[in-house]
Formats: C-alpha cells, sequence, structure tokens
C-alpha cells in the first residue's frame, strides 16, 4: 500500500499559517485586543469629539487607526511569540502553559494535569 493517499488525519489538521498560529487562535488574539481596544475609543472618542466632528467621527476615525495599529504591529508580534512558544513542542503544551499560569497566578480554579517530568514527543 502507498502512501499516495491523503488520510483524514491529514484533512483535518490545522496548520500553522501565519507566524506559526492557526486561523482560529489568530481570531482568538484579534478578539482578545477587541476586547481590550473598544471600550478605550469609545472614552477617547468621547473626549476628542469636539475635534474630530463629533463623537461619530471620532469613533470611526479612531477604529481606523487602532485598526491598522492592531492587525499590521500588534497581531503580528503576538503571533511571532507564540509562534516561538509552541516551537518544537507538542500539542496542547501552550494551551496547558496558559492554563498553568491562570491557575497558579490568577487563582482562577480549572482542571489541568500538573506533570513533572519531560514530554514526551513521538512523532
Amino acid at each position: 500500500m502507498t502512501d499516495d493517499h491523503p488520510s483524514a488525519q491529514h484533512l483535518t489538521h490545522k496548520f500553522a499559517s501565519f507566524h506559526g498560529c492557526t486561523l482560529g487562535e489568530m481570531g482568538g488574539m484579534l478578539l482578545a485586543y477587541a476586547g481590550i481596544e473598544i471600550p478605550i475609543l469609545m472614552v477617547l472618542a468621547y473626549c476628542l469629539r469636539a475635534y474630530l466632528g463629533g463623537f461619530v467621527g471620532a469613533l470611526l476615525l479612531l477604529s481606523l487607526l487602532c485598526g491598522v495599529l492592531t492587525v499590521f504591529v500588534l497581531l503580528k508580534q503576538t503571533a511571532k511569540w507564540v509562534g516561538r512558544a509552541r516551537k518544537g513542542r507538542p500539542p496542547g503544551y501552550l494551551k496547558l502553559r496558559v492554563r498553568q499560569g491562570l491557575h497558579e497566578k490568577a487563582g482562577i480554579k480549572m482542571p489541568y494535569v500538573v506533570r513533572n517530568g519531560q514530554w514526551i514527543t513521538r512523532r
């Protein structure tokens, strides 16, 4: 039997498409940045409404500026950092480290496995 036919594992595999991150992870990062930036944009638009053509004009102008900054600078740098952190590690390693950090530092109770020792990677 030859390996000419792709298996279902290869068809459903999520490839790291942008600096070592999958599309779902990029969407998660974008949502996290939006959750931080939208309240800040609202406050800034309210404060600058007299100078930038009213609240709606200020909001649109600041949204454009912040959107460009987020996509081209913040998202790219975060994706590079995440890609470097997971390089050479088994699948799920980074998610486990984030959960462990949230549990230890933020005090959020999360069910996860704590293991001391070497990770076994069989590929």
